[in-house]
């Protein structure tokens, strides 16, 4: 019983702690997470990355008359947002070329909202990328509370995942 309640307030202490770090990153980083989005966004603008990628991707689908072309897209992290814009502009090119179908979508660890998620994965795009053909690879629920951002000598810094601290702190919806 008594290194029970040890652990107990050993675990309290690992929560405040988290909590306090939460609070830091959500006054420090929250701007530079949504700078981080704002360019994502951006990119799929006319003239800028992702419309430039999807313009080159429908002339090569036109070269090979869609024979042997076959588009697989994997993201790991934020890569899930910038993968998210790419997805919704293929299912709608701009210049009114034909939507280019991606035959796989691969995310681990996507640090993108659930409504982020609906809106560009399962949305529109849905006619262009099947849900069956999206494989989601994320750690289960014990093993994002079990990892950690490594501190100094020893000490962590903040005693859950990155994605724990992206979804508490970063994110418009706290938990999403």
């Amino acid at each position: 019983p008594e290194e029970m309640r040890a652990a107990g307030f050993l675990d309290e202490l690992g929560e405040a702690r988290d909590r306090r770090v939460e609070e830091l990153a959500r006054r420090v980083l929250k701007g530079v997470w949504s700078e981080m989005h704002e360019n994502a966004a951006g990119s799929a603008q006319a003239g800028h990355g992702l419309a430039l990628l999807v313009q080159s991707l429908a002339q090569l689908r036109g070269a090979t008359q869609g024979r042997g072309f076959s588009l697989h897209l994997a993201g790991h992290s934020a890569g899930a947002i910038l993968l998210g814009h790419l997805v919704a502009l293929l299912a709608a090119p701009p210049g009114g070329a034909a939507p280019v179908a991606v035959a796989s979508c691969t995310l681990y660890a996507a640090a993108c909202s659930v409504r982020f998620a609906l809106d560009k994965y399962l949305g529109a795009a849905s006619a262009i990328l099947p849900s069956s053909q999206i494989a989601l690879h994320c750690l289960k629920d014990r093993e994002e509370k079990d990892d950690f951002l490594a501190g100094v000598r020893g000490l962590h810094l903040y005693g859950k995942s990155l994605l724990y601290l992206v979804s508490r702190a970063l994110d418009d919806e706290r938990k999403m």
